[in-house]
């Protein structure tokens, strides 16, 4: 019987992005699987392509111009139906070309092209049948009598102890007297003793059973809302045991790779099964090579950041997502997809469990908890029964007032002296995202803020002018401060380089490490940097965002926050969520075996944010920004789809931002804004300007389908140059 394959070509190009039928020649008819890589003519040239659709049915194509597919690629599949599956959601749902996705939810070093990697394999030797004989060679005496002893040896262990040479053995295997064979051996294995399990509060308990009787009910996702501290992974683990035992597997998703070695150590410690692990900081073989293993099903649990969410496990059960607020879950180039959202449509496909996990949660999954589509379970105590750490906020200006113009205040001054002196460990924070700085006064803590939208103006040096990144509004950077008329207005920012270095001068005999993108781009820094810091060998770890996100480090009880500021005022939508959260999550780091402090220094004590921070109050912060998010018309109320084009000459890139905005505005649906053109914050990165639009309206599928319609007629109309690219953003978490 004839039978056709529908493919996708290995070209990541809008005019090829759909599906091409081939026929499929006998031959090839019992290799060639939905999933598999093969080889096609397409175009006067042969491509490589997967096969995402097998039918015996005609397509509705003439019949004259269905090309034989030429050969087979690869003798495994590469994806499963489900991925499948997931990559036409995706693709759809983040406007991005079907092979981009493709390509994206494979590891590095794996692409659609080539054959699969194979696993290592490892010899072993068995006793086929007992010798009729007597042997005359000593040496198949010698192995014969060893593997009698040592059923399954290795073969290179049985050679070594016996002195024996390879000629012996093909002997005894020729013979029958011993058969050998290979089996498949995988990296990541654990070696461990395990650890025993903690009894669990009664908190706990009653999060289990409520995320148990969810799965076997309506199966919604699960917020776990625990504040830091409050056991949520041993939640985790406990129900990815109940998972495991049921025959299926888990998939947990951490934010940063530099969570890993420590969530590796704990549940390798607990589990009886072996944990694979995935994420950027492996090698590309390494990557390969456990990929390959999930897809073999060997591993029950796979541990791993953003690009873990394409694992391919065959018996998925279950996806937990720890600090599930965090942006780094947001892929920032095509295909522009949050594991979050690729997370819940996969558990749809697969029948699993979802459950995100936070002490601070993003805004839009909390409301959606409240609103009833998540299961919303709370963990409102710390397991060890020891309070929050206790959290002082220091005027900055105060300080200046007094003549301090240190970075460090003079109480966090003598904190620090105090901690180091008992010895034990702190933790210094500042954000310090890019070159970006807003403009504030010292004296009064005044923020310059553009009057249409609320959100902190930006200073740009090469125009010496601020600007709002949403409407576009410019204005000449101020001498005097508008609100008490101090000369004392200025850009604020600095990095951690110059903290850790202030911090060596004032207490020369402390041992300091930083944490930040630049200090671990080498492989195996994280690991050295938190093992140093786990083991002591660190007193003071000065770090970005990466110190908030889960650590654990018994030994610190003062963590210090040089600059609240820093991410409070950055030009986003999202900049007082973020900086909540932040704050929320450093101050967890202190105190979490015995008593803790925390001092955040700020220029903005009276902010709402800071009072919520104070109070360590998550629902007093979402009480105040849910009813700012409603007002503004921003996420969870109205949907944001952001375009942005790119090119290398800024008069012809204005024209043409101007005419897409035209005929995007031709599509735009009722009830919804468009925002732009204008300069993207960002305006120029290497050699190529920016311009961006934004999409904001209560239907977001409206939105999308707007956003493909403009552009496509924008394509047509105006046949825009090469030089120029246009980018799609479906829910962008940033606005740079």
């Amino acid at each position: 019987m004839k039978k056709y394959a529908a493919i996708i070509v290995n070209r990541a190009i809008s005019a090829v992005d759909k599906v091409f039928h081939y026929a499929i020649p006998c031959a090839l008819q019992p290799v060639v699987q939905v999933g598999s890589v093969v080889r096609v003519s397409f175009s006067h040239q042969e491509l490589d392509g997967i096969v995402v659709d097998i039918t015996d049915q005609l397509p509705d194509v003439e019949p004259d111009k269905i090309k034989d597919i030429i050969g087979l690629v690869s003798d495994k599949p590469l994806f499963s139906q489900e991925l499948l599956n997931l990559a036409c959601w995706l693709s759809d749902y983040y406007v991005s070309p079907r092979v981009k996705v493709l390509q994206a939810m494979l590891p590095a070093g794996l692409s659609l092209t080539g054959k699969l990697p194979q696993n290592k394999q490892i010899r072993r030797l068995y006793l086929a049948k007992e010798a009729a004989q007597t042997l005359r060679g000593q040496k198949q005496q010698a192995i014969l009598a060893f593997v009698r002893k040592h059923q399954g040896a290795f073969t290179e262990d049985v050679l070594s102890a016996t002195g024996a040479k390879r000629d012996a053995l093909r002997g005894l295997l020729a013979k029958g007297l011993i058969r050998e064979e290979q089996e498949a051996i995988w990296e990541q294995e654990s070696g461990q003793k395990l650890a025993e399990p903690p009894i669990l509060t009664e908190e706990q308990k009653t999060a289990l059973i409520a995320i148990k009787t969810e799965a076997d009910g309506k199966n919604r996702p699960v917020l776990l809302f625990g504040i830091t501290s409050s056991g949520k992974t041993e939640v985790y683990l406990r129900r990815a045991e109940q998972v495991i035992a049921s025959g299926r597997q888990v998939l947990l998703l951490v934010p940063e790779i530099v969570l890993t070695p420590q969530v590796i150590n704990f549940f390798q410690q607990r589990l009886k099964k072996p944990v694979a692990v995935l994420h950027s900081g492996l090698s590309k073989g390494e990557r390969r090579q456990t990929w390959l293993g999930i897809a073999s099903g060997h591993y029950d649990m796979v541990i791993g950041a953003r690009s873990a969410i394409f694992a391919p496990l065959p018996a998925l059960g279950l996806i937990i997502m720890d600090e599930e607020h965090e942006n780094t879950y947001k892929q920032e180039n095509m295909p522009r997809f949050h594991a979050r959202e690729v997370a819940k449509e996969r558990t749809r496909l697969t029948q699993a469990q979802l459950i995100l996990g936070s002490a601070t949660p993003d805004v839009e999954s909390y409301y959606l908890a409240e609103a009833g589509e998540y299961l919303l379970v709370t963990l409102k105590n710390r397991v060890s029964g020891i309070s929050l750490p206790k959290l002082e906020v220091v005027d900055m200006r105060e300080e200046l007032r007094f003549g301090n113009k240190s970075i460090f205040s003079s109480l966090l001054q003598a904190e620090i002296g105090d901690c180091l002196a008992r010895g034990e460990q702190l933790v210094l924070f500042l954000n310090r995202r890019g070159f970006h700085t807003f403009v504030s006064c010292r004296e009064c803590g005044y923020v310059v803020q553009c009057s249409h939208c609320a959100i902190a103006m930006t200073y740009h040096a090469g125009e010496a002018e601020l600007k709002c990144h949403y409407c576009g509004m410019v204005m000449e950077m101020p001498k005097t401060c508008p609100q008490c008329g101090s000369r004392a207005i200025r850009n604020f920012g600095s990095g951690t380089e110059r903290v850790a270095a202030e911090a060596a001068k004032l207490w020369p005999d402390a041992k300091i490490a930083r944490l930040d993108r630049d200090s671990v781009s080498k492989k195996g820094s994280y690991e050295q940097i938190y093992d140093d810091m786990q083991n002591g060998r660190t007193d003071v770890l000065v770090g970005t965002q990466m110190v908030a996100k889960g650590l654990d480090f018994p030994r610190v009880t003062l963590v210090g926050v040089i600059a609240a500021d820093t991410s409070l005022n950055l030009p986003e939508l999202r900049s007082f969520e973020r900086t909540f959260q932040l704050l929320t999550q450093v101050s967890g780091r202190s105190g979490r075996r015995g008593p803790g402090k925390v001092v955040i220094q700020t220029y903005q004590p009276q902010s709402r944010v800071l009072l919520a921070v104070e109070k360590q109050s998550y629902k007093d912060f979402y009480a105040g920004e849910i009813v700012f998010r409603k007002n503004a018309s921003y996420p969870p109320f109205g949907k944001l789809v952001r375009l942005v084009l790119s090119g290398r000459q800024i008069d012809s890139l204005a024209l043409f931002a101007k005419n897409l905005a035209g005929c995007l505005g031709q599509h735009l649906p009722c009830g919804s804004e468009l925002w732009g053109p204008s300069a993207a914050p960002w305006a120029k990165i290497k050699d190529r300007y920016r311009y961006q639009i934004i999409l904001n309206g209560p239907d977001l599928n409206l939105l999308r389908e707007a956003a493909k319609e403009g552009i496509f007629e924008w394509q047509q109309k105006f046949s825009p140059p090469r030089d120029i690219l246009s980018q799609v953003d479906v829910e962008p978490l940033s606005m740079m």
